[in-house]
């Protein structure tokens, strides 16, 4: 049963006006959404004001905050990964894992850094498969990974200090990267041996994409340089985040999936799915001057991002 607590847009147009009862449901209404909106509006009013105070405080044409620019390209990084796994439908190990391995691309360049990634793999892939027979425990197994990759990590300095490989890249820019990368090559093997190859595989090369396409990104040193400069844009990024992150529209791959119940056409599907859009967007005021209007989905395809926000109202049994 829908609870009109919980949308207040509904509650205020069923409750009506003139009677005790509307107006606690009124009520009721607005407290559900000031609930609700309130800590994010406070959030972002928060980090307007630090923006603001940056503004004032800082010399912006001396670039102060030059030195914290990794942080930056994280605040981006991790953006740009839940775009490609929510909108795009790319399905990756982890959140945590791209954005992470994706700062080995910027620092020492696409080619070297995914040379240094997938020799780093295959290293602790190769360690699982020879350790796996002795049925070691988590800790056991982990650490040893860990241990051999730290080898390999080192002979690959080595031989960059040597003149045998080019010196792309220092010790404390892989340090994170490596760690997850051989945690990686944990939970590849594990899936393989539980779902053969092909699961794990596209996985992983969904993985490697969604980390160039974000190295690519945030490489790009005017867009990180010029978001540094403009504080007032912190806000926004993160808001633009949030309200991404509650559209349940269909994913792209979900175009190219059920691309049949649009006719067979992609542009149909796109067509479909903006007309439903600029619909939706005159819903709520529709309902408050009264009209009987409700939402519409482009298709009879329930999206991925729906069924997760539908399941999600609803508490497991466990």
């Amino acid at each position: 049963m829908t609870n009109f607590a919980d949308d207040p847009v509904m509650s205020l147009r069923n409750g009506g006006v003139g009677s005790t009862a509307d107006g606690s449901r009124i009520s009721s209404a607005l407290a559900s959404a000031f609930a609700k909106y309130a800590p994010l509006l406070g959030l972002l009013a928060t980090i307007v004001i630090l923006g603001v105070e940056f503004r004032y405080q800082l010399d912006f044409a001396q670039q102060p905050l030059e030195p914290y620019r990794i942080f930056f390209e994280l605040l981006i990084a991790g953006l740009i990964i839940a775009v490609l796994r929510s909108k795009v439908g790319l399905v990756t190990y982890g959140m945590f894992g791209p954005i992470i391995i994706s700062f080995i691309l910027v620092e020492s360049g696409i080619f070297w850094g995914l040379v240094l990634f997938t020799n780093v793999f295959l290293l602790a892939l190769g360690t699982y498969l020879i350790l796996e027979p002795f049925r070691l425990g988590t800790a056991h197994r982990i650490g040893g990974l860990v241990m051999v990759v730290s080898i390999g990590i080192t002979s690959f300095h080595v031989m960059s200090d040597t003149g045998v490989l080019p010196q792309q890249i220092d010790a404390l820019q892989v340090f994170f990267p490596a760690i997850v990368t051989a945690w990686y090559a944990d939970r590849f093997a594990r899936e393989l041996s539980e779902r053969g190859w092909r699961a794990p595989a596209v996985r992983f090369s969904w993985t490697v994409v969604s980390i160039i396409i974000a190295a690519a990104i945030i490489g790009n040193e005017t867009l990180i340089t010029w978001i540094m400069d403009t504080p007032e844009t912190w806000a926004v990024i993160l808001a633009a985040n949030v309200y991404l992150g509650t559209q349940s529209s269909m994913r792209v791959k979900e175009y190219l999936r059920f691309s049949n119940v649009y006719g067979g056409s992609r542009l149909g599907a796109v067509v479909s799915t903006i007309r439903a859009k600029l619909h939706n967007l005159t819903v709520p005021v529709r309902r408050l001057v009264g009209s009987d209007a409700s939402r519409v989905e482009p298709s009879e395809v329930m999206s991925m991002n729906r069924r997760n926000s539908t399941t999600s109202r609803f508490p497991s049994d466990d």
